[in-house]
């Protein structure tokens, strides 16, 4: 397969999810491969809100880790530090983005009151074991962050770089998902869409007139757009 760019080198497409992979060279920067923000969703730590399942709120410097797949902060001592314990935290708000965490951290693309439109990114980094003449044998274990150099970087702008010290392999899931009025997360299937709405005649419809591709976030919004406007 080509590589261009700084794009992954293959795309598969599954259930509601779809799936990239890249190949990074030792001493390559895995940064500059994850999002044009580098590690995290964000350029910046930035002023944003957790609020507690009590109902108390308080504001912090936040951020998501991708490659880590978790929500962090800057505490008074300037450190980079990750939540403990997201599930006791009922949502985090960074740069009017929207973060519930439910079997992993999932981002508000659009929120419809009773039933919202999120997504989950889960980043996995594998080394990639080598044979005697050089060639790539497949990816093995599961690399740690024991396994990069350069893991400092300024508070501000998170790690400045991040390279690994052997050849290594990304792995890149998307998934879309729809959290009910509980915030329970559903994949957003077509098997799931017909469970949430129930028998909803209109919704049937929509299916059986138009193509959706279900790991696409535009056809997605379309498809509950149209819910909502019915709804009204």
């Amino acid at each position: 397969l080509l590589l261009i760019g700084l794009f992954f080198l293959s795309t598969t497409i599954g259930l509601a999810q779809t799936t990239e992979t890249r190949r990074v060279l030792a001493g390559e920067d895995v940064a500059k491969f994850l999002s044009e923000n580098g590690l995290f969703r964000f350029s910046t730590f930035s002023a944003g809100t957790y609020a507690m399942k009590n109902g108390s709120t308080a504001p912090a410097l936040l951020n998501y880790n991708l490659l880590l797949g978790e929500m962090q902060y800057i505490s008074p001592q300037k450190e980079v530090l990750s939540i403990a314990n997201p599930q006791d935290f009922s949502f985090f708000k960074v740069n009017d983005v929207t973060f519930y965490f439910r079997d992993g951290y999932k981002e508000i693309i659009k929120d419809y009151g009773t039933y919202k439109l999120a997504v989950g990114i889960e980043i996995v980094l594998t080394s990639e074991k080598t044979t005697a003449y050089g060639s790539p044998a497949g990816a093995t274990k599961t690399t740690t962050l024991s396994s990069f150099q350069g893991l400092g970087g300024n508070y501000n702008g998170g790690y400045s770089e991040l390279k690994p010290i052997e050849n290594s392999v990304i792995t890149k899931k998307t998934t879309y998902y729809i959290l009910d009025n509980k915030n329970s997360a559903d994949v957003a299937s077509k098997k799931n869409i017909q469970k949430i709405f129930g028998s909803n005649a209109l919704v049937a419809d929509y299916l059986k007139s138009n193509s959706v591709n279900f790991n696409k976030r535009e056809d997605l919004i379309k498809l509950l757009d149209f819910y909502a406007q019915q709804a009204k």
